[in-house]
C-alpha cells in the first residue's frame, strides 16, 4: 500500500474522478491505519486539490496534520468575538 500510494504520489496530473484519484482515496483510509501519516497528508492534499469535496479525505488530511505535529490553531479563534 506504502509502495502505490508513493507510486501515485509520482504521476504528474490526476484528472477529476480518473482512476488514480479514486484509487489514492481508497489508500487514504489505509495510510491512516498504517500511520504513515507523512505519506498520507500528501496524498491527502493531492486528493483534495482534484477533488475538494470528499469530505472523508479532508477529515483523514486533518488527523494526519494532527499527528504530525502540522496543524495549529487559528489565531482568530482564541479571542471570543463580539
Amino acid at each position: 500500500m506504502v509502495r502505490r500510494a508513493r507510486e501515485l504520489l509520482q504521476r504528474p496530473h490526476w484528472p477529476a474522478g480518473s482512476t488514480d484519484s479514486q484509487a489514492a482515496q481508497r489508500l487514504a483510509n489505509d495510510l491512516k491505519n498504517l500511520r504513515e501519516f507523512n505519506l498520507l497528508t500528501k496524498l491527502s492534499k493531492r486528493v483534495i486539490r482534484v477533488q475538494p469535496n470528499t469530505t472523508t479525505v479532508r477529515r483523514l488530511h486533518a488527523q494526519a496534520l494532527i499527528e504530525t505535529g502540522q496543524a495549529t490553531p487559528q489565531p482568530s479563534r482564541w479571542h471570543k468575538r463580539r
